[in-house]
């Protein structure tokens, strides 16, 4: 979902009387969320060929905002709908100001700006599991985990339904299961360099199987042209069961390029044992000469690698996958991702952010007219607002500073 322009305008109206007023709440979102939106878009230009800014994805941390967006719109609303009863010399004008927010909340949902046409408008039609198309999608999952093993990694080329319906294989399978999309970016070493699976019939190429760790491929049933391209491989054959929403190969594999797993490849050598969990991965083998293994992880800074119980420096492949240097003989390496300080730092940061909210939703009082304690030494109140040398009749009760 978007923000549309009327919206915007309304919460810009929002920061206007938030910066102005007096509500806690009101001026904290008017600040912030301009604060927000600008780091965020300045991260995403400034830090898009950067290894770890450019993972920040701006466009898809605007959405977080939308709340905010939605709050200052609200007050906008009811403090200029108030404001204009008020110069009317209209009674009930909070009231009145409630129900113009409810009834312009309400035309928004009712009737919003779209370039689609009338007729195409409306929520989508929700879609469910109890369908042929979904069914036929379990079959080819539950075949997947009959045919494979937990070390396999499996590429799937749509689906169908659609790429999200793809989803529910490896839901179903419980096994690493790649898509062609943004969900796995097919990318250089450089982290901002992320594209999707342009030519799919490079997924029917077994040396590109094997150099990302690919030892499955489902294609959609409906994809004739690509079924034949990949009957035409002598190397990948058809596994699974007939009648489900893909077609199931497996690699096979050989001395030169072939893969026992989809996690690490010991090149003159073999794997006897793997453990493959999302933080870390330990495997046993042997090499028949001392050379480097290739993890088929994506390489990130906080990746650890000890062989044989010692620490070992980690590389970078061109693929942007990992490296560790193996001694001839038995080899054990395991692979496991470390929290850094600055993880440690966030989390408090997030914990007090938290704290500091929910202090403020039970004592807002506290927040809010706190300040008056600051005031300056021989400042009166009246009404409830400060004001520094006013005139004010003697009868009137002096707050002194505290």
């Amino acid at each position: 979902m978007t923000i549309g322009w009327p919206l915007i305008r309304l919460a810009a109206l929002g920061i206007v009387v938030g910066l102005l007023g007096r509500g806690f709440y009101g001026r904290a979102c008017a600040i912030l969320l301009p604060l927000s939106a600008l780091l965020v878009a300045l991260l995403g230009w400034w830090g898009r060929d950067l290894p770890l800014l450019a993972q920040v994805e701006g466009p898809r941390l605007m959405p977080l905002l939308r709340p905010a967006v939605i709050f200052l719109a609200a007050l906008g609303v009811h403090e200029g709908a108030r404001a204009a009863l008020r110069l009317a010399r209209l009674h009930g004008a909070t009231p009145l100001a409630g129900v113009a927010t409810v009834a312009a909340a309400l035309l928004l949902l009712l009737a919003p700006a779209s370039p689609l046409p009338r007729e195409a408008r409306g929520l989508p039609r929700p879609l469910t599991t109890d369908s042929a198309a979904f069914a036929a999608i379990a079959d080819s999952a539950l075949a997947l985990e009959a045919v494979s093993t937990p070390a396999d990694k499996a590429l799937v080329l749509d689906g169908p339904l659609s790429t999200h319906a793809s989803f529910w294989v490896p839901v179903l399978s419980d096994r690493a299961v790649y898509h062609r999309d943004w969900l796995w970016f097919w990318r250089q070493p450089r982290y901002a360099e992320r594209t999707a699976l342009r030519d799919e019939g490079l997924a029917l190429d077994p040396v590109f199987l094997a150099r990302h760790g690919l030892t499955f491929l489902l294609i959609d049933a409906a994809r004739a042209e690509l079924i034949a391209g990949a009957d035409a491989q002598p190397r990948l054959r058809r596994v699974g069961v007939e009648g489900g929403a893909y077609a199931i190969y497996r690699l096979a594999a050989t001395p030169e390029e072939g893969l026992a797993n989809g996690w690490i490849d010991f090149g003159a050598g073999a794997v006897t044992s793997l453990d493959a969990r999302p933080e870390r991965l330990t495997a046993t083998g042997y090499a028949e000469r001392a050379g480097a293994a290739r993890l088929f992880v994506q390489s990130f800074p906080r990746w650890r690698a000890e062989v044989n119980g010692r620490p070992v420096p980690l590389e970078q492949t061109a693929g942007g996958y990992l490296a560790v240097p193996v001694p001839a003989g038995d080899v054990t390496v395991r692979l496991t991702y470390a929290t850094a300080p600055g993880d440690w730092a966030a989390r408090g940061l997030v914990a007090l952010g938290a704290l500091l909210l929910l202090a403020s939703t039970i004592r807002p009082d506290r927040w809010s007219g706190g300040w008056r304690r600051w005031a300056p030494r021989g400042a009166r109140s009246q009404g409830g607002r400060t004001f520094a040398g006013a005139r004010l009749p003697a009868s009137a009760r002096i707050v002194p500073a505290r």
